[in-house]
């Protein structure tokens, strides 16, 4: 799946977002339903130098579900979260906390690798 666009507009997306070369702690999680493009994430984040890691967890039931304790945990201690899940976390308490802890969210949840092409492409 990984391709040179793609993983550019990976780059650009997580240079825009993540102050990456002070190696803010991030955090990509995913889920089975992404097709593997969270693993993506992770290992662009990992060659631009971020203290990356990923959280493969089971899909949620429905949008607006609280993640799992694990993940709530690791959220505390992450300084960007991107979110590559298949069900949006949007509103979630766990999120919500995260957020007001001051990391930065990059929720992407349910996109396709076409679109983050098209959002690197609107980065520039």
């Amino acid at each position: 799946m990984p391709n040179e666009k793609l993983e550019a507009a990976i780059g650009k997306i997580l240079r825009a977002n993540a102050d990456l070369d002070k190696k803010e702690p991030l955090l990509v999680l995913t889920d089975k339903d992404m097709g593997g493009l969270g693993f993506v994430f992770f290992k662009k984040a990992l060659e631009l130098g971020a203290a990356a890691s990923v959280c493969d967890i089971q899909p949620l039931g429905s949008d607006g579900e609280e993640p799992p304790a694990h993940v709530i945990s690791s959220f505390k201690k992450a300084k960007v979260i991107v979110l590559l899940t298949s069900k949006s976390l949007a509103g979630t308490t766990a999120l919500s906390d995260a957020a007001a802890a001051g990391a930065k969210v990059i929720d992407l949840a349910g996109i396709t690798g076409e679109k983050i092409i098209e959002i690197g492409d609107s980065i520039g």
